[in-house]
């Protein structure tokens, strides 16, 4: 393959990787996350955690399984590939709403995955991420549901990115 055509489709994979990760987060898929990275002992850093992927899914799905509703966006990533290796830094944007003594609280995070790939049979994956939160804001109140229908949270069996077999 061409040089520069398979640059850009390692580019392309190493960014799939990245949605469906976050995807994974908001739709609450275990094995979607853990399907991201490859297997380590301490390969996730975010604030005093360190853990393997598996410690990661348990640690952050047990708080955000109480979240009404959890959204993450990617802004620019910067990829850099020298071969079977990769240096990533991706910004990204997420909001977890919450119940907090009755009112709804909007926690927006504003940080940065830097990420090392590594490309291993063909396929890539994330070898070690750090997270690194820029700024963390609290909204009290911000948010009230349309109605009396229960919040849509995107994790539902009844949500519609469930019925598309592909994803």
């Amino acid at each position: 393959m061409n040089p520069d055509l398979a640059r850009v489709a390692d580019d392309l994979e190493i960014r799939r990787v990245l949605a469906r990760y976050c995807r994974g987060v908001d739709r609450l898929i275990e094995e979607t996350v853990e399907s991201c990275f490859w297997p380590g002992k301490d390969n996730v850093v975010a604030g005093g955690f360190a853990g393997s992927p598996r410690d990661w899914v348990d640690f952050t799905f047990g708080r955000m399984r109480q979240d009404l509703i959890t959204s993450h966006q990617l802004g620019q990533s910067l990829i850099e590939i020298e071969g079977e290796r990769a240096e990533t830094e991706t910004y990204f944007l997420s909001r977890h709403a919450y119940d907090e003594d009755g009112d709804v609280t909007v926690m927006v995070v504003i940080g940065r995955y830097v990420d090392r790939f590594e490309k291993r049979a063909g396929v890539w994956k994330i070898a070690h991420r750090t997270l690194v939160f820029d700024l963390r804001r609290f909204d009290r109140g911000a948010l009230q549901p349309k109605s009396d229908e229960p919040w849509p949270v995107g994790r539902l069996a009844d949500d519609p990115s469930f019925e598309l077999s592909l994803l």
